[in-house]
């Protein structure tokens, strides 16, 4: 993984983790929808791209990469889905 290559590498997992968590909780309980669902998809794309498409040009870590990048892309589709769909109702 590109992670190591990150000053602060622990915070950084610890501090993404958490922010996962907060935004769910906040589409969960319905507080700041758009704004927690359009949040999720801007660190998921930049997860994205500073983890997993690097990982695409090594040869040995392709495949993990891959499958990370189409992960992480239909996160961030279900995140704009999400902020969509809050501005004509409520979820």
């Amino acid at each position: 993984m590109a992670i190591s290559a990150f000053p602060f590498a622990e915070f950084l997992i610890y501090f993404s983790g958490a922010t996962l968590i907060a935004g769910a909780i906040a589409i969960i309980i319905n507080k700041f929808v758009r704004l927690a669902s359009l949040l999720l998809a801007l660190e998921l794309f930049i997860i994205t791209i500073s983890v997993q498409v690097p990982g695409l040009i090594n040869p040995q870590t392709m495949q993990d990469s891959m499958i990370g990048l189409l992960h992480n892309v239909s996160l961030i589709g279900g995140a704009l889905l999400i902020h969509h769909l809050s501005r004509k109702s409520t979820l």
